[in-house]
């Protein structure tokens, strides 16, 4: 009798264990939810602090934009710089989009690079580093200033750098302000762009080039402003040619005035026809 009661009570308690759960709580999760709460505090702390700082920035006086600095400007103006960067005085600092002012002012086809930098508190400084103009293209009344990658700077009535040659008889195709200069002849771009490197290459040239006749670009006529007309045919050897026409110039030629120079074939023969001074 005591044994079948037991058992009864066995299985009641078996049930009941059955029918319970329980809930084990980590010391370790309180710890970590608790350092989960404290750096949300922080943070937002941290967050209103510098909302507080950034709102003082922004809407000081200090902050406000005082001077407006153009360096190493030499063709643009300075006015022109500023107006087409939409940067006025008067506002803040830190509210001018700095790159969005470069993008602007790289727009002027004599500009090659912008640097846009801020001088706390009120100044803000623009260096702007210009194209190098180095030729006219003398065409249907009109004449096209190229830098030395045939980037075309300006168009203008009449040339207003008497130190740029003047190039004639190119057959320019398409220019437009801002754009490369296309020729009927592609070659004749890239002859350009290697005369161009040889020319800076002998900087120290006595006489000045002052024109080109790319007519026939495999008889290339270039004039010094000694008169004397040169003959470099095409643009072969063209590094050889310079340095020949360089040395002929401080030699032989020292003294000559006019008259033509043959160099399209200097490896075989030279030959000059004029008269000295």
């Amino acid at each position: 009798m005591n044994s079948q009661n037991d058992n009864n009570t066995y299985e009641n308690n078996t049930d009941n264990n059955e029918n319970l759960s329980y809930d084990f709580v980590s010391v370790q999760d309180t710890k970590e939810d608790e350092k989960i709460k404290r750096e949300g505090k922080n943070s937002f702390v941290w967050f209103c602090l510098l909302f507080a700082i950034l709102s003082f920035l922004l809407f000081t006086p200090a902050f406000n934009i005082k001077n407006i600095v153009v360096k190493e400007s030499n063709f643009i103006t300075v006015e022109q710089i500023i107006e087409v960067s939409q940067i006025v005085k008067d506002r803040n600092i830190l509210s001018v989009n700095t790159q969005k002012a470069e993008e602007r002012i790289k727009k002027l086809p004599l500009v090659k690079e912008v640097y846009i930098e801020r001088k706390f508190p009120s100044t803000i400084e623009i260096t702007v580093k210009e194209r190098d103009k180095r030729a006219y293209i003398s065409h249907m009344n009109k004449y096209i200033c190229i830098d030395e990658t045939g980037k075309i700077v300006e168009i203008l009535n009449t040339p207003s750098d008497t130190n740029l040659m003047i190039i004639k008889n190119s057959s320019p195709k398409e220019f437009f302000l801002g754009d490369n200069v296309v020729f009927k002849d592609a070659d004749k771009l890239d002859i350009l762009k290697e005369f161009f490197k040889t020319l800076d290459d002998n900087q120290d040239m006595p006489n000045k080039i002052v024109g080109m006749d790319l007519k026939n670009k495999k008889e290339i006529y270039i004039t010094l402003d000694n008169d004397i007309t040169v003959n470099i045919g095409d643009s072969s050897n063209l590094s050889y040619k310079m340095a020949y026409l360089k040395q002929a110039l401080l030699t032989q030629l020292k003294t000559y005035r006019g008259g033509t120079l043959d160099l399209s074939d200097p490896e075989n023969v030279v030959r000059y026809k004029g008269s000295a001074q």
